[in-house]
């Protein structure tokens, strides 16, 4: 019975499980729900992204359902990610009281609380700095709610800001040993703040910079008389209170200052060589002529334009041997009567000299050149010796002066022949200069303008019959030169007194008077037929009784009767210019050849200045 039941049961069991072997073996088709990927928050589940059968209740990666996953893949669990809203004040706080915010979660309605500390709104408030007699402070912190102060670094509470005292910032300043020319000082403290000097490093002890001064030391003079250490001149030896300054970028003497009579100038003025005299430096004018004597130290190599002229009372001067240049006018109008020019003397300018008392003048030989009016209106000056390296020499270096000799020691350009200044040429010499008792020589063939001029002991010339030409004014202001002669020729002619110049086309001739000798009778030209112009200076301070010009003159120059002792002159008809200044310091009558009407008619443009008024017109028709 028991074996049985036993057959029966595990009959029925074998049964059932071919009845389920029998049911799976039946193919199941996943029909698959995609869930979308989510987030989980605070209230729901979120997703992976997956597929779901809810057939058989798996989950799947892929839409084919092929690869399987769990569900802990699957479902995200839920998290606190909760969406919070804006914090929202419930108690107010203040700066000993703590307050209280709160928000709550958008989703779940979730709620939580934070509690604001107690504190102060602090402003910054900048500190101030201390001077040497008033008190600062440091910067600190400000509550803007209950005044409270902190320190602005710890935060700490203060009753005031921290105090910064008033003092002095002393550095200490060395000992400066005095020189001769800078006084030293004491050792001491001086305040970089306010700048003010103390005995003491406490500055407790103020002190002025004189009482801080130490004494000068004294000037070591050398044989220059100029201290060796500071060049400063020794005022016993050197003229004190002249005036110093820069004049073409050179350290100069520019003006005299109060001193006056003999001067002697110092060589250094603030260390600085003194290298030359400024134009006009101790020029004078009016009546007061002060300056005796000059003496210049050795570094001067340079005196400018007028630098003595007009000192008439200046009779002794020394030049320094290194001396270079002495420009125009330098000594114009002194008193000099004699000066002994450097050897090394490389330039002189324009009537470097004129007017000046030198009675003789030696240039030095490496001279090469001599400028024009160099000693013009030198009325006392008797001889000259010119260089031997003269290279040019201008035809009116003495003219105005009444000079006696010239002497030239060697040289190859030019000589001195019978009293004259001869340029040496082939075939023929021109004639620059002659003295009081020149002969004009042989085989001249140019006289200068000037050649003459000024010698007043001249009394007679014989032109050579090869001078050409004969420039203006040869032979101006020779009051004794009464008598010319000219030895033929085909340029020059004397008449009636008067030099002169022919006409090189003489089918049209147009002579010209140019120069008029003091004979102290009348000058009688009228038959000249030819004769179209009075040269500019012909008679000036002409020593004649009357003057008488031919119908056919035209022109009458500049100055050409200035001081003319001729009590008249006739001029022709035919006059069409008088030039300026024509018959300057003249009182004489000028006879016109011709009607009122027609001289009326000239004069109104003949040239002013000639002092119409000292003159007497008489028309002869």
């Amino acid at each position: 019975m028991k074996k049985l039941r036993a057959f029966l049961i595990m009959l029925a069991v074998a049964i059932v499980a071919f009845a389920a072997l029998s049911c799976c073996a039946k193919p199941h088709t996943h029909k698959a729900e995609y869930v979308p990927a989510a987030q989980p928050n605070c209230s729901s589940e979120g997703s992976s992204g997956y597929y779901y059968c809810a057939g058989c209740g798996k989950y799947f990666s892929d839409q084919d359902c092929t690869k399987e996953i769990g569900i802990q893949e699957a479902v995200l669990p839920k998290n606190y990610d909760h969406d919070w809203g804006e914090w929202r004040q419930t108690t107010a706080g203040d700066c000993t009281h703590a307050g209280e915010r709160a928000r709550e979660c958008k989703r779940c309605g979730k709620k939580e609380t934070q509690t604001e500390p107690a504190e102060h709104t602090l402003l910054y408030h900048g500190g101030k700095q201390p001077t040497c007699t008033q008190a600062g402070y440091e910067p600190y912190l400000r509550c803007s709610t209950c005044g409270a102060l902190f320190t602005q670094t710890d935060r700490l509470p203060i009753s005031q800001p921290p105090v910064l005292p008033a003092a002095h910032k002393p550095v200490l300043q060395a000992q400066v040993p005095s020189t001769c020319s800078a006084a030293g000082r004491k050792e001491h403290y001086a305040c970089s703040a306010c700048g003010k000097l103390f005995a003491d490093e406490t500055c407790t002890r103020e002190v002025s910079a004189d009482e801080l001064a130490l004494p000068l030391e004294a000037h070591t003079f050398n044989s220059e008389h100029v201290c060796s250490a500071c060049f400063a001149p020794d005022h016993t030896y050197y003229t004190p209170g002249l005036e110093f300054g820069l004049w073409d970028r050179k350290m100069s003497l520019t003006g005299l200052g109060e001193a006056r009579g003999d001067i002697v100038v110092q060589p250094y003025y603030d260390g600085v060589p003194v290298t030359a005299v400024a134009a006009r430096a101790a020029a004078e004018t009016g009546e007061e002529h002060t300056l005796t004597s000059v003496t210049l130290p050795a570094s001067v190599t340079a005196i400018g334009d007028s630098a003595f002229s007009g000192c008439t009372a200046l009779t002794d001067v020394v030049l320094p041997s290194g001396l270079k240049s002495i420009s125009k006018s330098a000594f114009a109008n002194c008193g000099i009567t004699g000066i002994a020019l450097p050897e090394g003397l490389e330039s002189l300018g324009i009537g470097a000299f004129s007017g000046s008392a030198l009675t003789e003048i030696t240039l030095p030989g490496g001279l090469t050149s001599v400028p024009a009016r160099l000693f013009e209106n030198c009325a006392a000056l008797k001889k000259v010796t010119l260089p031997s390296g003269m290279q040019s020499v201008a035809s009116t270096f003495i003219a105005g002066s009444d000079v006696n000799e010239l002497v030239l020691n060697g040289s190859g350009k030019f000589r001195v022949e019978s009293g004259c200044l001869l340029q040496n040429g082939t075939p023929n010499s021109v004639l620059i200069v002659g003295v009081n008792s020149a002969v004009i020589p042989d085989k001249v063939s140019e006289i200068k303008p000037y050649a003459f001029a000024g010698r007043t002991q001249i009394t007679s010339l014989v032109i050579p019959s090869t001078v050409k030409e004969i420039g203006e004014r040869a032979f101006s202001n020779c009051p004794a030169l009464s008598n010319m002669t000219v030895e033929g020729g085909f340029s020059y002619y004397m008449h009636g007194g008067c030099l002169i110049e022919m006409d090189s086309m003489p089918a049209n001739a147009q002579e010209k008077l140019l120069f008029a000798c003091h004979t102290g009778g009348a000058a009688d030209l009228s038959a000249l037929e030819h004769l179209t112009s009075v040269e500019a200076y012909a008679f000036e301070n002409a020593n004649v009784t009357e003057v008488i010009l031919p119908d056919c003159i035209k022109e009458v120059g500049e100055f050409a009767f200035a001081g003319c002792a001729a009590s008249g002159v006739t001029i022709g008809a035919g006059i069409t210019n008088i030039g300026y200044h024509a018959f300057e310091n003249c009182s004489l009558t000028i006879k016109f050849n011709g009607t009122r009407e027609t001289w009326d008619f000239h004069a109104g443009r003949f040239a002013t200045g000639w002092n119409p008024e000292d003159l007497t017109v008489e028309c002869l028709q």
